[in-house]
């Protein structure tokens, strides 16, 4: 039940007296008790006690984000904030907090008191500041503990107006040595570590361009100042809809639902590219554990509301599968290393 914590007290036998010799009121408020209590323990169980972890929360919770407002990131960070928040029985307060690729955000949460009460909305860039950046200051599987499944932002290919064929253009650059010019959001993200990786698998001549922002990035891709870059679908939706850029391709195992007409990359001839931006919220790993388990336990409560996965996807962001903390450790190391390998190949460095 939103925003209810459940107390739950424990009765045991005086101490010396048998069952029998409790007075008849206090033995009829007794089997009240356990009637009741054996009513309400399926809903006492589903939710953390409010008495567990000292009480925990017992004042305001901060969500860092690391994204600047207005985004599709920052907005579901505020929707799940706030329904985190009615189930705790405490504010979830969301402080933007953007800049140097997530670091700055993060580089906060990890150095600020481990208690549960400071929170960080990452994203996929914690697979790729450890490589991108020598002196974060921290490591992403070391200092955070994940509190819930990933919330997935789909990416797709775009390109050009009028591009030819994929198949086409990267026989021409290869044939001319004229390189392919990929567009980015800036440099480090994932957008940047998509176009290097596209760029290894194929063997075709290809310049990054760093732009400040998705915006501006699609806005020079549809005048053809830029041939190709990797975006999220619910920015570059509307500009494909409309005719200004082209959509390529997805880099999915399978074609997204949101744009059943795409190839993914791997119909189009390259295979093993698969890309797929994620937010996620975090805690400082020193936290304690039962608090952990609280803010797990409500999180996954909030996710798992069917009208907050429906105002999601209205976002175009999508809702992963229930995972294990260890799952997700899992994920985070394998993507870690995805990018490691792809930075040290292209070269990629920020310090």
């Amino acid at each position: 039940m939103n925003g209810t914590r459940h107390r739950t007290k424990s009765s045991s036998r005086p101490s010396g007296r048998s069952a029998t010799s409790v007075p008849l009121p206090a033995r009829r408020r007794l089997i009240v008790g356990l009637l009741a209590g054996a009513a309400t323990g399926g809903a006492a169980r589903a939710q953390p006690a409010s008495g567990a972890a000292g009480g925990f929360p017992n004042r305001p919770l901060r969500l860092v984000v690391s994204f600047p407002p207005g985004g599709a990131s920052d907005t579901s960070a505020r929707l799940i904030a706030a329904r985190l928040g009615q189930r705790l029985g405490q504010p979830v307060v969301a402080e933007n907090r953007p800049g140097a690729t997530g670091n700055i955000a993060t580089t906060a949460v990890v150095r600020g008191p481990a208690d549960g009460y400071q929170l960080l909305l990452g994203a996929s860039f914690l697979t790729v500041n450890p490589w991108l950046y020598k002196s974060a200051g921290y490591e992403p599987i070391r200092d955070l503990a994940p509190l819930g499944r990933p919330i997935y932002k789909r990416v797709v290919l775009v390109g050009r107006p009028d591009l030819p064929a994929l198949a086409t253009l990267l026989e021409q650059a290869r044939r001319t040595n004229a390189p392919i010019r990929v567009a980015s959001p800036g440099a480090g993200t994932l957008s940047h570590f998509a176009g290097e990786l596209l760029r290894l698998r194929t063997g075709a001549p290809m310049i990054h361009v760093p732009y400040r922002g998705s915006v501006a990035a699609l806005t020079d891709l549809a005048g053809q100042q830029v041939d190709l870059m990797f975006d999220a679908v619910a920015s570059a939706t509307p500009m494909i809809k409309g005719g200004r850029v082209k959509a390529v391709a997805v880099p999915e195992v399978a074609r997204n639902p949101q744009l059943p007409e795409v190839p993914t990359l791997a119909e189009l001839g390259v295979p093993d590219i698969v890309v797929r931006a994620w937010d996620a919220m975090f805690a400082p790993a020193a936290t304690p554990p039962e608090v952990l388990e609280i803010l797990r336990a409500h999180l996954e409560a909030v996710l798992a509301m069917p009208d907050v996965a429906a105002e999601l996807r209205a976002r175009g962001l999508e809702v992963g599968e229930p995972t294990s903390p260890q799952a997700f450790v899992a994920l985070l190391r394998s993507e870690t290393e995805l990018w490691r390998r792809t930075a040290e190949a292209a070269g990629i460095t920020a310090d």
